[in-house]
């Protein structure tokens, strides 16, 4: 990576601001955006990515995903036995 004070840098990332303008500006592979940012835009970026939804935190979806298993055992063991499908063998009538 070069610097992006006396040369243009070659990967998409935050630099220090060449203008003097801001702490940090975007440089998108091409030329400097507009996009600014503060210098801790580092920090701020680990903290969110970090950061984790509800549904994907372990310690939401495990009991979540008991209960459903549980519920549809429960489900699946009232549903009565359908009359036509028995289990009564069948007989062979043999012609002759």
């Amino acid at each position: 990576m070069t610097n992006p004070v006396s040369a243009r840098p070659t990967i998409p990332d935050w630099y220090p601001d060449p203008r003097s303008e801001a702490p940090l500006r975007y440089w998108d592979g091409e030329s400097w955006t507009t996009h600014v940012a503060p210098l801790d835009l580092g920090r701020q970026l680990a903290e969110a990515k970090t950061h984790r939804p509800w549904y994907k935190k372990k310690r939401i979806l495990g009991p979540v995903g008991v209960v459903a298993v549980v519920a549809v055992f429960a489900v699946l063991g009232q549903i009565p036995a359908d009359s036509s499908t028995s289990s009564a063998p069948l007989s062979v009538v043999h012609s002759g």
